[in-house]
């Protein structure tokens, strides 16, 4: 199985095509967290809250994004593990 650097999370859709509203957003590998010393980004800024806070462990805080943004061909969330890192693809 290859290790992937980059991980993106894309194709979202919402009910209604409402607000993309997340509280996390996290790897794991074999049950066990495997994003811990990734980097990760959005294509498209959030129009609240900050990326980072998909990572904070607290699922109270919201990190959004408009219909007209997350629906963009161009979005994505995107994980940099850095050279020589990543997490093993399982298929």
């Amino acid at each position: 199985m290859a290790i992937s650097r980059y991980w993106r999370l894309t194709g979202f859709a919402t009910l209604g095509n409402t607000a993309l509203e997340l509280s996390e957003a996290r790897i794991y590998e074999a049950g066990v967290l495997a994003d811990t010393y990734a980097t990760l980004t959005a294509t498209i800024a959030p129009a609240s809250g900050v990326v980072a806070d998909l990572r904070d462990g607290v699922a109270t805080g919201v990190v959004s994004w408009p219909y007209a943004s997350y629906s963009a061909p161009a979005f994505a969330l995107v994980w940099d593990f850095g050279s020589g890192l990543g997490v093993e693809t399982p298929w």
